[in-house]
């Protein structure tokens, strides 16, 4: 699920959530980050997605180390909905991403 809306444009973690929340139980919330923070650490590793920080989805994102990148992920906010005008983290997948991603889903 991660690479396949990656691939498509810049998401936020919060929209990671979204597609995999079942219900709003919290500890059901809190399981489901884990996992999906476990993956996309997994994803960093093999330069399959990047990391970018931004306010608004047209064209102002900058990029994220990938040494921010663990630290970024543990922090809770950065799992939610961003306030209005607030910067916010979204990632994109390389093109190492991509190709995984066809490989995965395209044969």
């Amino acid at each position: 699920m991660i690479l396949d809306l990656a691939v498509d444009d810049y998401t936020g973690l919060w929209e990671l959530v979204w597609g995999v929340q079942s219900s709003t139980q919290e500890d059901e919330r809190r399981s489901n980050i884990a996992l999906l923070r476990t993956e996309l650490e997994e994803l960093v590793a093999q330069g399959a997605v990047a990391f970018f920080r931004g306010i608004n989805f047209n064209g102002d994102e900058v990029a994220v180390s990938v040494d921010e990148v663990p630290g970024l992920l543990a922090n809770n906010q950065s799992w939610e909905p961003p306030e209005p005008n607030s910067s916010h983290l979204r990632l994109l997948a390389t093109e190492e991403g991509q190709r995984k991603y066809e490989q995965l889903f395209r044969t």
